[in-house]
């Protein structure tokens, strides 16, 4: 079911905003690393939420400022899917080249080895049902991140922008 979108209403190309949010998520992301190692604090995971929060809010305002309005819910559903994707790859990118980079320099069973040690004894399925829980969770940071973005804080810029 397509509707037709006025001229006001064309569908948007997402990669400009999938660029801010991901210029936005690094930024970020290194502010907080800097501030958290100037004031040896480990806030643990939560930090995640607020970088997440930060980014969509950029996102959507960037986003209001340039189509005068707010996302279209299918324009909001390709941008949770695919920043969610952009925040994942952000995240493994450098942990994958990071471990080949080690798995180079000392070889793969060492390695291996260091991960083991390192590594907690759980069985597989508790792996399992971490990863699970984790990207379920960094799914929902985005999603509230963009509902929050596009229901309370967009109208605000849409007032800002629209005029």
């Amino acid at each position: 079911m397509k509707e037709n979108l006025g001229e006001s209403m064309q569908q948007v190309r997402m990669g400009k905003y999938l660029g801010v949010f991901a210029a936005v998520f690094i930024s970020v992301i290194l502010l907080a690393m800097l501030v958290l190692y100037l004031l040896d604090v480990n806030p643990g995971g939560s930090i995640e939420i607020v970088e997440v929060f930060v980014a969509t809010f950029f996102t959507v305002m960037v986003f209001v400022r340039d189509n005068k309005r707010l996302p279209t819910r299918e324009e909001r559903q390709k941008l949770v899917w695919l920043s969610f994707i952009v925040s994942l790859l952000l995240v493994l990118i450098p942990v994958i080249c990071f471990l080949a980079y080690l798995g180079f320099s000392y070889g793969l069973s060492d390695l291996m080895q260091g991960i083991a040690e390192f590594m907690p004894k759980l069985p597989v399925f508790v792996w399992i049902l971490i990863a699970v829980f984790t990207i379920s969770l960094s799914y929902l940071s985005v999603y509230w991140g963009y509902w929050l973005s596009t229901s309370k804080l967009g109208k605000y810029f849409l007032k800002q922008y629209a005029t």
